[in-house]
């Protein structure tokens, strides 16, 4: 029995990854690294800005937060177009237009 639960779950597993809608946060060290690879790979295709109040940014499709709550993570704030999420170099970031308020 054991020898078919452990496959079992591995696939399991590796479906829900394949499945998994985009994330609706991500880390703070994450985008900003992610966002300045973009900009080195292509200036102006990501900016932020560090103010007292947290982190923000944009790419060419929308646009992010990292707010200085102690959290270290990053929301979607805003999309371009019919976009429902920001990413930021391979991070995405999904927009949640519900209760949480991020996305505008």
């Amino acid at each position: 029995m054991h020898k078919i639960m452990i496959p079992a779950l591995v696939a399991l597993g590796f479906a829900a990854c394949l499945l998994a809608p985009p994330a609706r946060a991500a880390r703070v060290e994450d985008v900003v690294a992610a966002c300045d690879r973009m900009d080195a790979a292509k200036p102006g295709s990501c900016r932020y800005v560090v103010t007292d109040k947290g982190l923000g940014g944009c790419t060419r499709v929308g646009c992010f937060y990292c707010p200085a709550d102690g959290s270290r993570d990053c929301y979607a704030m805003r999309t371009s177009g019919k976009a429902q999420q920001v990413d930021v170099d391979k991070i995405q970031m999904k927009c949640n237009r519900g209760a949480e308020g991020w996305c505008k």
